[in-house]
């Protein structure tokens, strides 16, 4: 078994460490059943034991599994599960399980979570696999995939909500990934949709549909999605973008510092925190900006303070509050 921890910190929240695992993990029982019930606590209108008690074998399932922890009251408040899948020629990463409890929404958490999941396993796989793949019923979910396809060069986006038709290659792809998920969701193409999706997973583990930042994305679900269904969300990465993840995606992770290899004792990285390393500095790779970019992130950021209305501590930015402009670190 391979794990890694990184810690981290959310300015607005307390810290919390990250961990990461790969699929020789061995969690006990009692610790399953801990990472269950904490979820279940920190997001009580969201039925967390449904969905992992229609599903009990998700632990052993996972290839790449991250936790979140806060370690004043060692609970979990946030988790990223995903399974590597091969089909011919093709071959993806399906996120399959993403969580983060109420009081961590709209913090840094989740964007840092998906950071160090990835670097683990770029770092792991001797890079990414060509194309990432999800299905939710959620379009913050979707939007976070719309963001990343629109942040790396050559990435494709399906569904492309801003698209007349679907490229014919990614409906072909798209097809494949829902075969190889399960030989009993169909998939329609134009929209993406997997009518009873959500219904296979966890019928009533959502409360109600979140609404995302991007306008275009809520039409979509709301026209389409019913509270039974799930989207398909896709990002295929072009040859030679793995630079790109590393520059814009992912070296953020862990700016405090670096993670360490150790064995898990109960699912937890144990051991002296890893040394601190510096983060380094992106500024001459935006022209034009004289200010570092949203106060929540690194320098590799995407977006500047003042294009995040949650997040701005810009005086000089106050003018630009009302654009409701979204940040892609903090999802507000």
């Amino acid at each position: 078994m391979t794990a890694s921890r990184g810690v981290t910190s959310d300015p607005q929240k307390n810290a919390f460490d990250l961990d990461y695992s790969s699929r020789e993990r061995q969690f006990p029982e009692g610790f399953k059943r801990k990472i269950v019930a904490d979820l279940q606590e920190g997001m009580p209108q969201f039925d967390v034991l449904q969905y992992f008690g229609n599903q009990p074998d998700i632990f052993e399932t996972y290839d790449h599994l991250v936790l979140a922890t806060d370690p004043e009251g060692e609970r979990i408040i946030g988790i990223l599960g995903a399974k590597d899948f091969v089909r011919g020629s093709t071959r993806f990463l399906y996120l399959w399980t993403a969580m983060v409890v109420d009081r961590y929404h709209r913090t840094s958490l989740f964007k840092r979570i998906n950071q160090f999941f990835l670097r683990q396993v770029s770092e792991r796989n001797g890079g990414l696999p060509p194309l990432i793949v999800a299905k939710t019923y959620n379009p913050v979910v979707y939007n976070m995939f719309r963001a990343l396809s629109a942040r790396i060069p050559g990435a494709t986006l399906y569904p492309d909500l801003e698209a007349p038709r679907q490229n014919p290659d990614m409906v072909d792809l798209a097809l494949d990934v829902v075969g190889t998920l399960s030989a009993n969701l169909r998939l329609d193409a134009e929209t993406g949709l997997i009518p009873g999706g959500q219904r296979s997973v966890a019928p009533d583990f959502f409360p109600r549909m979140a609404m995302s930042s991007h306008a275009r994305t809520n039409d979509h679900f709301v026209a389409h999605v019913g509270s039974s269904d799930q989207i398909l969300c896709m990002v295929r990465l072009a040859p030679g973008a793995e630079p790109y993840v590393q520059q814009r995606i992912i070296r953020g992770a862990d700016s405090r510092s670096a993670p360490t290899t150790r064995g898990w004792r109960l699912g937890r990285a144990r051991g002296s925190k890893a040394p601190g390393r510096p983060m380094p500095t992106m500024t001459a790779a935006w022209p034009g900006w004289a200010s570092p970019p949203c106060s929540r992130a690194p320098r590799v950021s995407w977006r500047r303070a003042s294009d995040c209305t949650c997040c701005n501590v810009s005086a000089a930015a106050t003018a630009l509050r009302n654009a409701r402009r979204p940040c892609w670190w903090c999802s507000c």
